[in-house]
């Protein structure tokens, strides 16, 4: 059955045990108040041994009783959580075997990474919940009472406290409620305590249904004012997770190993401005970690350009790696550029594909329709988007793999404790300065012996020449990104040099990606000769993507000579 999923607005408070809920049905916005049966709620929580869910504040469980039996998983989204839903037959815990519904596992995969999940917490609720309605009769929110009792796994111990939660119903995180997702459960385990429903979607003029952040945020404050005058009082713990096993914060490291390296986000970049060129390489580094683990959701979900923009961080992370030799531990940098070309091969082989088709796309549709037909489409289209296919799912088997998530636990270690080069205490300006320079050598020297090759080589060559470029331009970007290029007439000049080194970057790409456009065109119409059918057409694109690549060469003599001009300004 198909995942579902929520926006969670919710703030919690304890209460003596024995309190009750006060009367809410005079509170501004409220209609009505319907009390619903109480109910027994069994949660088994679940985490890798190391505490990966809980450091990055995502919790998953699977639970019985209410409407909302199932499997859940929270994560963090904005002023509230984002609550996905599973059926409860989905998956299965017996004894220390746990396995997660498919759906809810790939959205904490990145996380886990391939680390097997096992119980850690048990939670029994006794919930009595009052639904509130609008003068319309729509539901609002709920303000659920828990008796809660709960099992530390790992240590046996348990703990029992009452607490009220008062939550928002009806929020997404695109204004309302999304894909059937469940709206009747109770909120848990993290909800926001300063209370603001930021973004959650647009007011109802005639109900005054809570579909905005002052809206939500004033119900929720006039629950609150409630709650406060009968004696309960804020919640010290955002969770009930955090609380079964003895902590405020679900994401204190204690319940695992580790000091937050895999925890599947990287270290934040600390607002200081870096003195040795180490400090500005590792800030480059963690915020390129960071954007490679947020690249992967929209690449399994195979959203528009997310191959494209997560082969980009790859490239961008080798580049840094690369001109940082002499900062960073050769060996070390090296190795892990090594295996970082590995996952770019395989977002490659997805990318190439989808280049083709949209290249072919955009030649067929300029040709008359007698001459872009059915089957000129399908050996160029629809070939090309088949080969993307059959390549995304090669892609997704490696991110869900051992060697992937390797990787990433090898990129955590690397950021968090950067391997020192002879040049790590270098001050950072001149060290990237430096190191800036000799990318600009090599990427000219590149571009020389491109318009010097031979045409057998001439490919090749440009290729090289792109290459280099496109790792000056990188690097100069991260040089920019770390904060060690200090004075406002430097960071000028490293831009202009970016920029025209992404010039020389995307001018030779042009000529490529029509060369061998060209030369797929040529394949593929011998093919259609042999088999009978008509060849027009292949040869009025062959010669366009020619004409593309011969104007793409002519530009790249331009970017180079700006190319030249902005370094002797560095």
């Amino acid at each position: 059955m198909a995942t579902t999923r929520q926006t969670e607005i919710e703030r919690k408070y304890d209460v003596e045990e024995g309190g009750g809920l006060p009367d809410l049905s005079g509170i501004e916005g409220v209609g009505s108040v319907e009390t619903r049966e109480t109910v027994t709620l069994e949660a088994v929580y679940v985490d890798t041994e190391r505490g990966d869910l809980a450091r990055a504040a995502i919790t998953m469980r699977r639970r019985s009783g209410g409407k909302d039996a199932g499997w859940h998983v929270k994560l963090p989204a904005g002023a509230g959580r984002t609550e996905l839903h599973a059926p409860l037959e989905d998956g299965t815990i017996e004894g220390d075997e746990v396995v997660a519904p498919a759906g809810l596992l790939d959205a904490v995969r990145l996380v886990v990474r391939g680390r097997p999940l096992v119980p850690v917490a048990r939670i029994r609720t006794e919930r009595t919940a009052l639904i509130l309605h609008d003068a319309s009769g729509r539901e609002v929110a709920e303000v659920a009472d828990d008796a809660v009792t709960a099992t530390d796994l790992r240590s046996g111990e348990e703990r029992s406290w009452h607490e009220v939660e008062a939550e928002l119903l009806g929020i997404d995180e695109d204004g309302g409620a999304e894909d059937g997702g469940v709206q009747d459960g109770g909120a848990e385990d993290g909800g926001v305590q300063d209370g603001g429903a930021e973004d959650s979607g647009r007011q109802d003029a005639a109900t005054g249904t809570p579909r905005t952040a002052e809206s939500g945020a004033a119900l929720l404050d006039a629950i609150e004012r409630a709650l406060l005058g009968a004696g309960a009082v804020a919640s010290a713990s955002r969770s009930k997770l955090a609380r079964a096993l003895g902590r405020d914060d679900l994401t204190d490291a204690s319940t695992g190993g580790g000091t937050g390296a895999g925890s599947g986000f990287a270290s934040a970049t600390s607002s200081k401005r870096p003195k040795t060129a180490i400090d500005a390489v590792a800030a480059s580094l963690r915020s390129l970690v960071g954007d490679l683990l947020a690249a992967d959701p929209a690449v399994r979900r195979d959203d528009a350009e997310s191959v494209h923009e997560m082969r980009k961080v790859v490239r961008r992370l080798r580049s840094v790696l690369a001109a940082s030799r002499r900062v960073l531990d050769r060996e070390q940098a090296d190795a892990l550029r090594a295996r970082l070309a590995t996952l770019g091969r395989v977002l490659g082989e997805a990318r190439d594909a989808e280049v083709r088709a949209a290249r072919a796309t955009t030649g067929i549709d300029a040709l008359p329709a007698d001459v872009g037909d059915r089957r000129l489409r399908n050996r160029l289209i629809a070939n090309a988007r088949r080969d993307y296919r059959r390549a995304h799912r090669k892609l997704l088997t490696f991110l869900s793999g051992p060697e992937y998530f390797g990787l990433l636990d090898a990129l955590d270690e690397f950021v968090a404790a950067p391997p020192a080069g002879k040049r790590a205490a270098s001050p950072a300006g001149k060290a990237l300065r430096r190191a800036l320079e000799k990318e600009v050598d090599r990427s000219l020297r590149r571009a020389g012996e491109a318009r010097s090759a031979e045409a057998a080589d001439a490919m090749d060559a440009q290729h090289a020449a792109r290459k280099a470029a496109r790792r000056l331009r990188y690097a100069a970007e991260a040089a920019q990104a770390g904060g060690g290029i200090r004075s406002r007439g430097d960071i000028e000049r490293v831009a202009a040099l970016a920029a025209a080194a992404e010039q020389v970057q995307d001018v030779l790409g042009d000529h490529r990606d029509a060369s061998v456009f060209a030369e797929h065109v040529r394949a593929e119409s011998g093919r259609a000769h042999a088999a009978g059918e008509q060849t027009f057409g292949y040869g009025v694109l062959f010669s366009g993507a020619r004409r593309a690549a011969d104007d793409a060469e002519t530009r790249a003599e331009e970017a180079v000579r700006g190319l030249r001009r902005a370094a002797k300004k560095l």
